[in-house]
């Protein structure tokens, strides 16, 4: 009796051991909420993708070729979907067919339409300014509006030059945002704006994050 008893002690232990031994799975969603998580956190520190994270916080408008995000092993949709959670705005310039070309060309300040050689002060609505590989382009709509709120007169400036009412520079962000992948600034002035709406905040709207 002894032995049998020892022998069964010995067996429960075994199994016990057994158990312990089969490994425990964990949750392929809860494998890829981490993985999300940590591809988030990395694109937030990743120097690469300046011109994207610091939009909202120290400027008010970027941009990255789509094939930069990706050569930084970032997937454009994601990267999208990351930005929007942040509460900037999103338009996807996608990468052009070779009958949609349009390049710049500086000396003529015109754009030229490379399919077919046509001159334009303004790309058509509905194209854009060709960006090798297409742009993932991100804006905090309330800066972008407030910058041209401040600068309401430089902009009906700038419009007066224009004859075309849908080729002036428009007064709300959405549009305003499109038409710079569109059009040129024709004055200093313009074009120091656009530029820091690119490098900074808006001083009302930082001096209000910052309280």
């Amino acid at each position: 009796m002894k032995k049998f008893f020892a022998g069964l002690k010995k067996t429960k232990k075994t199994s016990s051991q057994k158990k312990s031994d089969v490994p425990t799975q964990q949750s392929p969603f809860l494998e890829e909420s981490k993985q999300i998580e940590t591809e988030n956190r990395d694109f937030f520190s990743d120097p690469r993708m300046r011109d994207l994270s610091d939009i909202g916080e120290r400027k008010a408008l970027g941009y990255l070729p789509l094939a930069r995000i990706r050569e930084a092993g970032y997937d454009v949709f994601q990267t999208s979907l990351l930005l929007k959670k942040k509460g900037l705005k999103i338009l996807v310039i996608p990468a052009a067919l070779p009958e949609e070309i349009y390049a710049y060309k500086p000396e003529t300040k015109k754009f030229i339409h490379m399919a077919d050689k046509k001159m334009y002060d303004v790309v058509p609505k509905g194209q854009f300014y060709s960006i090798q590989s297409g742009a993932l382009v991100a804006y905090d709509i309330e800066a972008v509006d407030l910058f041209l709120q401040q600068n309401a007169k430089l902009i009906d400036d700038e419009n007066q030059s224009e004859t075309i009412d849908e080729h002036k520079w428009p007064m709300n962000a959405a549009d305003f945002v499109e038409m710079l992948f569109r059009k040129t600034a024709e004055s200093k002035e313009m074009n120091n704006l656009i530029h820091t709406i690119y490098q900074e905040m808006p001083t009302a709207i930082t001096s209000f994050k910052m309280e």
